[in-house]
């Protein structure tokens, strides 16, 4: 029975995972193919969307749906093959912990996760931006509070401050239960590291995902763009460019940025996947 290896991508919205996804899908034996859990979303919604996708016309995803899930990836690399036969592994960029339990489960897959961790200094920012209406708010205590019963009372009562550092919180420690769970706990970057140390963080990052680095993956605008690609970054994508975003910087209270440098369960959390927290962002110590 052939294998189908597949590196998937986990993180947290906003965490840099196309970035990630398309470094990895230069190797001249990967083939990026976004954010597949979100294959009939996309494909059938309008385009004008932050994420840009070619699930409809690119034909290694043809006719996805007549095939169950099980057998998608499975497919897709056979036709990838047909198109460049160098190519063993696929880049998923799904980013959701019950998608990598689902294909956990499915044994023609060697599914090697990776965790990508961004500062959350910088994702609260984004969520202030994101949910500025009280019922959106609400959702998202709602929602968290039901993925994490323990600290349900708090995420349900506390600041919205606190509600997006818990969420950070939530999101990343399912990272890392499902890392522990697949022996992979040595697969983790972070977005700072990734961003500003390029050409030593992804060596090191290939290797534990069992390839030979290839020193052209920093070239990752010359490789075929498959699958998904966030509107807003196609010029850098197509020139290579790596821009480190610190948005959050400038668009923060100086006050927030305090609190969340200096939360304790932030510090440990981090602290217990060796990594900490630095002025501009998450490092590996």
């Amino acid at each position: 029975m052939a294998i189908t290896p597949v590196v998937l991508i986990l993180s947290t919205p906003h965490a840099g995972s196309h970035l990630l996804s398309q470094l990895l899908g230069a190797h001249s034996q990967c083939i990026s193919i976004g954010e597949l859990h979100n294959y009939r979303k996309f494909r059938d919604r309008p385009k004008e969307r932050n994420v840009i996708d070619n699930y409809s016309e690119d034909p290694i995803f043809a006719e996805l749906d007549h095939l169950p899930i099980s057998g998608w990836h499975t497919s897709i690399l056979e036709r990838a093959k047909q198109q460049n036969p160098a190519v063993t592994t696929l880049v998923d960029n799904s980013k959701q912990v019950r998608w990598c339990a689902r294909l956990r489960r499915n044994d023609v897959l060697d599914v090697r996760p990776v965790h990508l961790i961004r500062d959350p200094r910088a994702l609260v920012r984004y969520w202030f931006y994101a949910y500025t209406d009280r019922r959106r708010v609400r959702q998202q205590r709602i929602r968290h509070a039901r993925m994490a019963p323990l600290s349900a009372f708090h995420l349900l009562t506390c600041s919205e401050l606190d509600l997006y550092i818990g969420k950070w919180l939530v999101r990343n420690k399912a990272v890392t239960g499902m890392l522990g769970k697949m022996r992979c706990s040595q697969n983790v970057v972070s977005y700072h590291d990734l961003a500003t140390r390029t050409a030593s963080e992804l060596p090191r990052l290939v290797a534990f995902l069992g390839l030979p680095y290839e020193r052209d993956q920093l070239n990752y605008g010359r490789a075929e763009q498959h699958g998904t690609l966030k509107r807003e970054y196609k010029g850098a994508s197509e020139t290579s460019q790596i821009t480190f975003d610190t948005r959050w910087v400038e668009d923060l209270e100086s006050e927030q940025i305090d609190y969340i440098s200096n939360h304790q369960l932030v510090l440990d959390y981090l602290d217990s996947i060796g990594l900490e927290l630095g002025a501009r962002g998450i490092t590996r110590r």
